[in-house]
């Protein structure tokens, strides 16, 4: 039975319900007229034929854009309530078709460029963005995470990208210059001074970092605050938090 009324238009398999429906009648009175036969036909068909009437037939390049995927100039994108929704209430809720349509328009360039156009790719890789909007998510995380969660793989092109910020939300070097690091500390002679640091240097940047006493003392405040323990050592604050973090292995404190 079709979805009636705005929801019938505003959800995907509510349309399909309603072309199905008014196809049906249509081809009913085609098939009967061309028998020479008159069939009667509910009330709402002639008042559809009537509305249609009044409508700009489309032409055969709107017929072909159309089977490409491509969407009249100026066209707003509204996402359906089955993936997603028009509310907040509603946003990060996946259907098992939802799903799957994902994963395909990952993983299928051909599918991809025929639902989303020459917008799904950027420069041969997945549009996420594009993607994101599509299911009505404000980000490209939880898209990424479906796409995990359904194929037990990473997102093609992200897995690198995602380390890389992670390793700068951390305060941490990229893993080739820290295995370098690691390397030149093996090879460094034991003169007490690594990478302009001095194990009194070390030593002081913990106490000033862990012990609230102690960092009043040399700052005059309590709060941490990394700016003033880089005034105190004389150094940068990001180098200040990459030589805490490599030294005693912790997170680095947030001010």
């Amino acid at each position: 039975m079709a979805e009636g009324g705005e929801e019938g238009i505003n959800t995907i398999s509510g349309i399909t319900a309603l072309c199905e429906t008014i196809s049906y009648y249509f081809n009913l009175r085609l098939t009967a007229k061309s028998r020479a036969l008159e069939i009667p036909l509910p009330a709402a068909v002639g008042q559809i034929a009537e509305l249609a009437s009044s409508l700009k037939p489309p032409t055969t390049s709107d017929w072909a854009a159309l089977a490409v995927g491509k969407l009249p100039p100026k066209t707003k994108i509204k996402h359906s309530s089955e993936n997603g929704g028009d509310n907040k209430k509603s946003r990060g809720k996946w259907t098992e078709t939802g799903k799957e349509e994902m994963v395909k328009l990952v993983d299928d360039s051909e599918f991809r460029m025929q639902v989303l156009g020459e917008r799904g790719t950027r420069l041969g890789h997945v549009n996420w963005s594009m993607l994101a909007e599509r299911y009505n998510f404000s980000g490209v995380a939880p898209i990424y995470r479906q796409y995990k969660e359904s194929t037990g793989r990473d997102p093609p092109g992200v897995k690198l990208k995602r380390e890389k910020e992670e390793e700068k939300a951390g305060g941490l070097e990229p893993e080739s210059k820290r295995v370098k690091s690691k390397e030149l500390k093996q090879k460094a002679p034991e003169t007490g001074q690594l990478d302009g640091w001095k194990k009194s240097e070390c030593d002081e940047l913990i106490k000033l970092v862990e012990n609230e006493s102690y960092r009043k003392n040399v700052t005059g405040k309590r709060h941490l605050k990394w700016s003033r323990i880089a005034e105190a050592l004389k150094k940068e604050k990001k180098e200040c938090k990459r030589k805490y973090t490599a030294v005693t292995g912790k997170e680095i404190p947030k001010d």
